[in-house]
């Protein structure tokens, strides 16, 4: 039986080999690059009123780059497991060591490159973001630590989300439909409901607990609670998408 760390190293030069993965890179990187130039924009906008009449920023820079970066992890996630059915590598995959162990394999590669990808876009685009504002008044811009961090655990999860959707449709259109359906499309839906419920409901998808964990003021639910639902998404995907391989053929 193949060791656990030959196993994670191969994924993790498997995952190197994926077309995907620089351009996973460049796409993190030009998220950084528009996060700069939007709060540019804004710092602009903020030159030109008075003093007593400050700009309200609908979106900080960091704020941009979480409208892409999930999204890229999340791809990355699919792809890599979707490719290798796509390819026919899967059959020698599994055949090296334990379907479970292959899972866990990649799913320690994936949230590595879902954290790296955090760490180099957020607190880039937060210090880039607060050096270009300067002391400007923005009502509405910044983010605290705490947000920060949480908007990081969102991107592995949407890491590990996209690699247990992967395993469980083996299909990568399908997973990736799925990836942003829930990071785009349902908080859409649930902006949508009436009353109390799209507050409800949009509370519990997953572009929106990063800010509820950070102990936002207009926050739904306790950050213990906005936490636990966050880990969960990886989580249920993840067991899918484990119970998936076990249970069906290759």
């Amino acid at each position: 039986m193949t060791a656990p760390a030959d196993v994670v190293a191969a994924e993790w030069l498997k995952a190197r080999s994926v077309r995907s993965a620089p351009y996973t890179a460049a796409v993190v990187v030009a998220s950084v690059v528009l996060s700069a130039l939007w709060v540019w924009n804004v710092a602009t906008i903020a030159d030109g009123r008075p003093p007593d009449d400050p700009v309200t920023a609908a979106a900080s820079g960091v704020y941009l780059v979480m409208q892409i970066v999930p999204l890229a992890a999340g791809v990355l996630g699919v792809l890599t497991i979707t490719s290798e059915y796509a390819t026919g590598t899967v059959r020698a995959t599994m055949a090296a060591a334990s379907r479970g162990r292959i899972l866990g394999a990649k799913a320690i590669v994936v949230a590595a490159a879902g954290a790296v990808a955090a760490v180099v876009s957020l607190p880039a685009a937060s210090v880039l973001g607060r050096a270009i504002m300067g002391d400007r008044r923005v009502n509405g811009f910044g983010e605290p630590l705490s947000e920060l961090l949480a908007d990081g655990l969102a991107v592995v999860v949407a890491a590990l989300l996209g690699l247990g959707l992967g395993a469980l449709l083996r299909s990568t259109a399908a997973a990736v439909v799925a990836v942003a359906s829930l990071l785009f499309v349902l908080p859409g839906v649930a902006g949508a409901l009436p009353g109390p419920w799209g507050e409800r409901v949009g509370a519990v998808l997953l572009p929106n607990l990063p800010a509820q964990v950070g102990g936002a003021d207009d926050a739904v639910l306790p950050g213990a609670v906005a936490l636990a639902v966050m880990v969960a998404y990886a989580v249920v995907a993840m067991a899918a998408g484990g119970l998936s391989l076990h249970r069906r053929d290759l």
